[in-house]
């Protein structure tokens, strides 16, 4: 789907390590690099902190602390692996299929001042394939974190990031016969939140601002594809209002706002609210997560799409039936914007979405630990016949060769059926590499 997230989206994540959840979308693009690796996030399911912005990098501070900095901390990684695509441009026929060699160097640094958390990351990571260059890719993406606790029971959050990322959402179309390569983007984020709490009762406000840019891309013929008629921003505010009971029970009620701007085809634009009311548990026994129910709405500029509106019930929820094995899982109802690659078709496509997510994390000893995620999508377009159904599936084994260095081989499928015959595809990509700890 389009990163155009009409509503609370799930998203691909960032894992530097096994043992880090994140959550994830069944479209996004099956990169194997633990740079990619992305399952349900179990820790952003808790109580009231549940929508601040999530620190996008987790370290194993157990056996990994870094080299310190005066007052800070640096953690400086550098993966190297091979990988094997099975369909690099998510073709329906005719697929090309290639090997490539990938190199991803990142960097994380905190700060820890009291009061005053800071955390400044960068990651970059590049695809060089044997056969076919012009697939050749350089993702990544920098940014930074800062949290202020002013009171105990008064927080805020500052966060910004700049990244570049692919995009085949439109995976298996071919442009007039000819497939094209992948689409980048660059998007450009700034957020604030503020959490506090009377008593029991507990308030959080959410504000964020992007800015997404396309790339142009090209056919495998060579001939270029604007993409800039689909550049847009949007803006974000979101308001959790929710009521501790007990030690371990809360209900709440989420609110969320957006209005999104295309910069060159005004009917595109759009604005919609979502609500929903649920009950958490921050612990109950091995359990902890949320269920919740509400509406959303959706109102586009152009008459062709006008007002889409659904229903919304979903939940998250965790389990660790033991210290070495922990189970994560997610339902949820969205309404996104799809858009398409040809640019004589710039209207896009409202999209009601189901989304179904589940991780597995098994870490029996400190040396070795198996991670599995499985993703369902189904999609329903607003103004258009075609619905797709999406599935993902992944493993990924890690082996900590020393302390500084870390083996993995993983492996990913992604199915797309579409009623769209032509969207239609099946993908595996497959790697093994090594993570360097400094």
């Amino acid at each position: 789907m389009d990163p155009r997230l009409s509503l609370s989206r799930f998203v691909g994540g960032v894992a530097l390590l096994p043992s880090m959840f994140c959550a994830a979308a069944a479209q996004e693009i099956p990169t194997p690099l633990p740079l990619s690796l992305s399952v349900p996030d179990a820790s952003v399911f808790l109580a009231q902190q549940a929508d601040l912005p999530r620190t996008p990098f987790s370290i194993d501070r157990q056996d990994y602390s870094g080299v310190a900095l005066g007052e800070w901390r640096l953690y400086p990684f550098l993966y190297t692996g091979l990988s094997y695509d099975s369909n690099l441009l998510n073709a329906n026929s005719g697929k090309v299929a290639d090997a490539a060699f990938n190199f991803a160097p990142t960097f994380i640094a905190t700060r820890n001042a009291g009061i005053q958390n800071t955390l400044v990351y960068g990651a970059a990571e590049t695809s060089s394939y044997l056969r076919n260059s012009g697939a050749d890719s350089v993702t990544g993406r920098i940014g930074f974190q800062h949290m202020w606790e002013l009171q105990r029971d008064l927080v805020f959050d500052f966060a910004g990031d700049v990244s570049r990322s692919a995009d085949l959402t439109n995976g298996g179309d071919a442009v007039a016969g000819a497939p094209f390569y992948p689409i980048y983007s660059n998007a450009y984020r700034i957020s604030a939140a503020a959490l506090k709490s009377f008593g029991s009762l507990f308030l959080h406000s959410f504000v964020a601002l992007s800015d997404t840019q396309y790339d142009s891309t090209t056919r495998i013929t060579g001939a270029s594809l604007p993409q800039s008629y689909r550049d847009y921003s949007e803006i974000q505010v979101k308001q959790r209002v929710g009521y501790q009971f007990g030690q371990v029970f809360y209900v709440f009620s989420d609110t969320s706002l957006n209005w999104q701007d295309t910069y060159y085809f005004p009917a595109s634009a759009s604005s919609g609210y979502r609500e929903v009311a649920g009950l958490g548990a921050t612990r109950f026994g091995l359990l902890y997560g949320e269920i919740y129910a509400g509406y959303q709405a959706q109102v586009y500029r152009s008459a062709l799409i006008g007002t889409v509106n659904d229903p919304v019930l979903g939940g998250r929820v965790g389990w660790s039936p033991r210290a070495f094995l922990s189970f994560v899982a997610s339902l949820d109802e969205t309404i996104t914007t799809q858009d398409f690659v040809t640019p004589g078709n710039p209207l896009p496509a409202a999209v009601t979405a189901l989304v179904a997510t589940f991780g597995a994390n098994y870490a029996p000893s400190s040396r070795w630990s198996l991670l599995v995620t499985a993703n369902y999508m189904h999609d329903d377009y607003s103004n258009s016949p075609r619905s797709d159904g999406d599935f993902a599936l992944a493993a990924t084994f890690s082996c900590k060769l020393s302390r500084t260095l870390v083996a993995s081989i993983s492996t990913r499928q992604i199915i797309q059926d579409s009623s769209y015959r032509p969207a239609s595809y099946s993908r595996n990509v497959s790697a093994i590499g090594v993570t360097y700890r400094y």
